[in-house]
């Protein structure tokens, strides 16, 4: 039962991976730039300006910085509540490397400064480190790949079905609006956010193959 479980989840990430790498390719031949302008405009144009504060946050909750918090005390509770050692503490670095490495070679420039509506005046230091290029997105990538392991870790050990889906429901909810804050305040292109999509969310899966 469990190998034929692993074998699901290998199979999912598989399927996740290419569709991240046929995206990779799609972007590098920038076959996306009309549907990744079309989108920011017609987002900007439907969100009032009076929104750029509330979605700004979102910039903010999925920084290198904070990541890193959240690996530490998810990681810590599964430690010592468990008494087991979870391969996704690995896999989280595996993000941050191919982020990177798209981000450096991958032909994409970002939104130019006329979308940019980030409002607060602070910003984490990680926000000052620039790469050539906005493939993929590092926020939703982040933001993915904890989504479903925490899902995952509430399906498995949360008992009441009433508290599984209103966490469910807050998770997602808080995925879909990082997905959208990202492009809205010109951070990155719908091409970009999408890749972080599939690429949190294979690393993820493929983690949950040794749980």
């Amino acid at each position: 039962m469990i190998l034929k479980k692993r074998l699901y989840f290998f199979v999912a990430a598989i399927i996740l991976s290419a569709t991240f790498l046929f995206l990779s390719f799609l972007v590098s031949k920038e076959v996306l730039v009309n549907l990744d302008f079309d989108t920011t405009v017609k987002l900007q144009d439907k969100i009032p300006r009076r929104w750029d504060y509330h979605l700004s946050f979102f910039s903010l909750i999925a920084t290198f910085e904070m990541s890193l918090l959240y690996l530490l005390i998810i990681f810590a509770f599964i430690a010592l509540k468990y008494k087991r050692l979870f391969v996704a503490i690995f896999s989280f670095f595996i993000i941050l490397f191919i982020e990177l490495m798209g981000k450096l070679f991958i032909f994409h420039p970002g939104p130019p400064y006329m979308f940019f509506r980030y409002a607060f005046g602070f910003s984490f230091p990680s926000s000052y480190i620039h790469t050539n290029y906005s493939y993929p997105s590092g926020h939703m990538s982040r933001t993915v790949f904890f989504i479903i392991i925490i899902l995952f870790l509430v399906h498995k050990y949360v008992k009441n079905s009433t508290l599984r889906f209103l966490i469910a429901f807050i998770f997602l909810s808080l995925g879909i609006s990082m997905f959208i804050s990202r492009i809205y305040l010109g951070e990155h292109w719908f091409s970009d956010v999408s890749g972080g999509v599939l690429l949190g969310a294979s690393i993820a899966i493929f983690s949950l193959a040794f749980w």
